[in-house]
């Protein structure tokens, strides 16, 4: 039988004694990062295949690209975008694309430029999910103790806060070095000149300029984590589902990603257009200013498109997040499932062969009990059967055997102080004389040592002589400790 599938299908996989480690999230989390990239990159690149026809690319702009984790700038130089971007042969749609690309340059085009892109995406996406279910474990443990004693299901605000604190950490972190990569890329600089870069930046922004755009960042990516995660656990709790299947996983994500996209397209729009013009002033310029404010690139849409302007590009951001969404959880939930699976076979595996022990031990005990008494226990035992036998039988009983069952009954209780007393006496003695000799050895070796220290040439020996000494010491303390233990318990 299958050890994944030998478990109770009722069993709560969300049992803290079943509950995943860390690092079991960020090999979860790591297969769907690259599962998810695999599968969304190819829409991207055709997308920017088809603009780049469309529209030349002009110097010192920037357009976006994104890998099914995270959006990436990429720069033109000269009025040449990076060689992925652009191909021979003229596309009549996305299906078209598709088909040109992979017979025309070799299917492995699908997927151009993503490992630049993923050096950061996956630890990005793994800081997210980690610190998401940390997070959330956390929040949702210290809850249950607050309301002790009631069994209620998990409260909305939680994965809506797990899911906030997790976007705003795991974008913090990634934001200076999305800056670092994009700067490289675009001006292919060393080491020592990056380092001259980022002084340039936090000498005319301050250090806060390492973080320049994040703002916009956080603007549209906190609230679609928390509508995300609010719509994908309420899925959850409403089917009763503790044990998803990769496919009801893959739908929940599809559609809690479709409504966390619409529901923050105002935001990524202005997203959008800030990080554009962050990298057409960061990347090229020597003296770097500061972009726009927030509330100015939304008046600046207002004003030339009006209220549609922030619904730009609503139908394709959908087409883009869901599948991510998707592909993203349900591996991820399956990477889960599949550990909380193991754990738990390994837990109840080791509870079962614990029962087990603790069962043959006490057989083996009781089996073995009448083996390992003292004689004067046997004594007992024998005079009170003989009394018992002539108690049942009072008149076959001669003067002669009540005699001997008076004579027995006195020799058993003296038998049996007279043994007790032997157990400690003995113990007593072989501890004394054991840690005796102990401290003898102690003091010999304390003595050689003594001795030897007066001569400088011998140290070493000294030396291997204490370690020797002591050891011996030490062992025969604990040898005396354990036979005084074996006289006093096992018998």
């Amino acid at each position: 039988m299958n050890k994944l599938s030998s478990i109770p299908p009722n069993l709560d996989l969300d049992d803290p004694r079943f509950r995943i480690k860390p690092y079991q999230q960020i090999v979860a989390s790591c297969t769907g990062a690259f599962i998810t990239s695999l599968f969304v990159t190819p829409l991207d690149v055709v997308k920017i295949r088809l603009q780049a026809q469309q529209k030349a690319m002009l110097s010192n702009k920037c357009f976006l690209y994104c890998n099914g984790l995270m959006d990436h700038l990429c720069p033109c130089l000269n009025g040449k975008g990076p060689v992925w971007a652009k191909g021979n042969g003229k596309f009549n749609g996305t299906v078209d694309a598709f088909m040109k690309i992979s017979k025309n340059e070799g299917i492995i085009s699908l997927w151009s430029g993503l490992s630049p892109t993923l050096v950061l995406a996956v630890p990005a996406t793994i800081v997210y999910f980690v610190s998401y279910e940390q997070l959330r474990l956390y929040f949702k443990d210290h809850y249950n103790n607050y309301k002790k004693g009631i069994t209620m299901g998990q409260p909305f605000w939680i994965p809506m806060m797990a899911g906030s604190i997790a976007r705003i950490w795991a974008a913090t972190l990634v934001s200076p070095l999305e800056l670092i990569r994009t700067k490289m890329q675009s001006q292919r600089l060393s080491y020592a000149e990056i380092l001259q870069a980022l002084k340039t930046v936090i000498k005319y922004n301050g250090i806060s300029g390492l973080w320049m755009g994040l703002t916009s960042t956080l603007l549209r990516d906190v609230p679609f984590s928390a509508i995300y995660w609010l719509n994908y656990e309420t899925i959850k709790q409403k089917f009763h589902k503790t044990q998803q299947t990769f496919t009801f996983n893959f739908i929940a994500g599809a559609v809690a990603g479709s409504i966390a996209a619409f529901l923050t397209i105002p935001f990524d729009v202005v997203k959008t257009h800030k990080q554009i013009e962050m990298g057409e002033k960061e990347i090229y310029s020597d003296k770097p200013g500061r972009s726009s404010g927030t509330w100015v690139v939304i008046q600046k849409i207002y004003t030339q498109n009006g209220v549609r302007g922030l619904f730009t590009g609503l139908i394709p951001r959908i087409i883009k997040v869901a599948p991510a969404c998707a592909i993203m959880i349900a591996t991820f939930e399956h990477g889960k499932r599949f550990f909380q699976t193991y754990n738990a076979n390994q837990i109840l595996q080791y509870e079962s062969d614990l029962q087990l022990l603790k069962h043959k031990r006490k057989s083996l005990v009781s089996g073995t009990k009448n083996y390992i008494r003292p004689l004067s226990s046997a004594v007992v035992n024998h005079s009170q059967s003989v009394q018992q036998n002539q108690t049942q039988n009072p008149v076959s009983a001669s003067p002669l055997a009540q005699s001997s069952i008076i004579r027995s009954f006195q020799t058993s209780a003296i038998s049996r102080d007279i043994d007790s007393a032997a157990k400690f006496i003995g113990a007593g003695a072989a501890t004394v004389g054991v840690a005796g000799s102990g401290v003898g050895v102690g003091l010999i070796f304390g003595s050689l040592i003594i001795g030897y220290a007066r001569n400088p040439s011998l140290k070493q020996q000294v030396f291997s002589y204490a370690i020797l000494g002591f050891a011996l010491s030490e062992a025969m303390g604990l040898f005396c400790l354990m036979i005084a233990f074996l006289i006093l318990f096992a018998f």
